[in-house]
C-alpha cells in the first residue's frame, strides 16, 4: 500500500485527492462533500507530521472560522435554513483540502490537470457536435445537471457542459485551466503538453458559450502579456515573438467573430447587444431584487453581516443562483464580508505584481488565478464553485506550505 502511494509518484494520496476534486460529480452536492471529506481527513490523520501547519495560517483560518460564527450569531437564527447551512460546509471544504496538500508537485497537478480538460475537451466538441453514443450520453448523465443538459443541448447553437454540471461551471473551470497552462508556458518552461493544454482550455471555454468567462479570459490574456512585454526580466518568450503571437491572436479573433460567430448564438447576442442581453438583463434584475430584500429591510446588522439565503427563502426569493460572487457574499455576510474579501484580494493582486519577479511559480498561478477570477465574478460563479473551492486550496497550499525545490 505505501508502494502504490510513495510520495514520489503520481498516484499518492495528494494527488488521488486532485483526481477526486475534479473528476468526482459534484451534480450532487452531498455525494461530493463526503467523497472529498473522507479522502481529505485520511490524508490529514495518517500523516506521520502534523507540524507542517503554518501558524500564521492557523490564526487567518481561525479569524475565517469566528467571523462565520459571529455572523451566524448576529442573525440570532430567524431565517437560518438548510441552505444557510452549506455555507459553513464550503469553508470546512476549503480547511479540509488546504491542510491536505503538502507535497504535490507541480507536474503532476499538470499531468492530471491535462487528462482532466483532454476528457472535457472530447465530451464538449461531441456535445457541440451533437455526436450521440452511449458513452458521451453516459457522461453527460454522470457529471450535468439534468434541467441545463437538457436546455443546452436543446439550443439551435449548443453550449457544451463537459464533465461539468452547467456551461457556467465547464467555463470558469477551463478559465482556470487555460490560466494555469498559459502562466507555466510562459514563465517556466514550453512544453508540448502545456500547449495542448492551454489550447483544449481555450476550446472547451470558447464551446460553453459562458461569456463572461471568454471576457475574463480575454483580460486575463492581455494582462499577462503585457506583464511580460513590459518586464525587464526575460522568461521563456521574448517580447518581439509574444508581439507577433498577440498579432495573429488579434487577426484569429477578428476573423471568429467576423465569420464564425453566427453558428454561436450566445456569442452573437453579445457582440449584437453588448451587456444589453436578455441574459444579463435577467441577472441583474434578480440582483436588484436581492439588493431590496435586504435594503428595505432597515436593519443595519443584516447589511453589515448579511442576511443569509434563509432570509430570502422565507420571502419568496429564489436563491440557489446568484452568478455574481459579489451578490453572494453580500447576501450572505453583508458589506463587511464583501469588504474583506475585496481587502485580501486587491492586497494579495497588488503584493504579487509588486514583487513579480521575486516570486514562484505557484505565487504567480495564484495572481493571475485571482486576477482572471475577480472579472468573472461579476457574471459568474467563480469563487463558489466547490471545485474551484478546492483548487484554490490547493495552489495556496502549494504556494505556503510546499518547499520551492519540490514545486516543479
Amino acid at each position: 500500500m505505501n508502494a502504490i502511494f510513495n510520495r514520489d509518484s503520481i498516484f499518492n494520496k495528494e494527488s488521488l485527492l486532485l483526481v477526486m476534486i475534479l473528476f468526482v460529480p459534484s451534480v450532487n452536492f452531498g455525494i461530493y462533500y463526503v467523497a472529498i471529506f473522507f479522502l481529505s481527513a485520511f490524508i490529514i490523520f495518517t500523516r506521520r507530521q502534523v507540524s507542517y501547519f503554518k501558524k500564521e495560517w492557523l490564526y487567518i483560518l481561525l479569524t475565517i472560522f469566528v467571523f462565520y460564527l459571529l455572523v451566524i450569531s448576529i442573525r440570532s437564527f430567524a431565517y437560518i435554513s438548510v441552505s444557510d447551512y452549506k455555507e459553513i460546509v464550503k469553508l470546512a471544504l476549503f480547511i479540509v483540502v488546504l491542510m491536505s496538500f503538502k507535497n504535490i508537485k507541480i507536474s503532476d497537478i499538470e499531468k492530471i490537470f491535462f487528462a482532466y480538460i483532454s476528457l472535457s475537451f472530447i465530451v464538449s466538441v461531441s456535445q457541440f457536435m451533437h455526436i450521440n453514443n452511449a458513452i458521451i450520453d453516459l457522461f453527460s448523465s454522470i457529471y450535468a445537471d439534468p434541467n441545463h443538459l437538457s436546455v443546452s443541448l436543446s439550443q439551435n447553437s449548443v453550449r457544451s457542459i463537459g464533465l461539468s454540471t452547467d456551461p457556467g461551471a465547464s467555463g470558469t473551470l477551463s478559465l482556470l485551466f487555460y490560466v494555469f497552462f498559459l502562466t507555466l508556458l510562459l514563465f517556466d518552461k514550453l512544453t508540448k503538453l502545456r500547449y495542448i493544454g492551454a489550447a483544449a482550455s481555450l476550446v472547451v471555454l470558447f464551446l460553453s458559450q459562458s461569456k463572461s468567462s471568454l471576457i475574463a479570459l480575454i483580460l486575463v490574456s492581455v494582462f499577462i502579456c503585457l506583464l511580460v512585454i513590459f518586464n525587464t526580466k526575460r522568461y521563456t518568450t521574448n517580447r518581439l515573438s509574444l508581439i507577433v503571437i498577440l498579432l495573429l491572436f488579434g487577426l484569429v479573433l477578428y476573423w471568429v467573430f467576423k465569420d464564425i460567430l453566427s453558428y454561436f448564438y450566445g456569442y452573437s447576442k453579445l457582440l449584437n447587444a453588448g451587456l444589453n442581453v436578455s441574459s444579463m438583463g435577467a441577472r441583474v434584475e434578480k440582483w436588484i431584487e436581492f439588493y431590496e430584500a435586504i435594503v428595505n429591510e432597515n436593519n443595519i446588522l443584516m447589511l453589515l453581516f448579511g442576511a443569509g439565503r434563509g432570509f430570502l427563502d422565507a420571502n419568496g426569493i429564489k436563491s440557489s443562483v446568484f452568478d455574481n460572487d459579489y451578490v453572494y457574499l453580500f447576501v450572505n455576510y453583508g458589506f463587511i464580508g464583501l469588504l474583506l474579501f475585496s481587502t485580501c484580494m486587491f492586497s494579495a493582486i497588488l503584493g504579487y505584481l509588486i514583487r513579480f519577479n521575486h516570486t514562484s511559480i505557484s505565487d504567480k498561478i495564484l495572481l493571475f488565478i485571482f486576477f482572471a477570477g475577480c472579472i468573472a465574478s461579476f457574471a459568474i460563479s467563480f469563487y463558489i464553485n466547490v471545485k474551484i473551492i478546492g483548487l484554490i486550496a490547493l495552489f495556496l497550499s502549494l504556494a505556503f506550505f510546499t518547499k520551492r525545490s519540490l514545486r516543479i
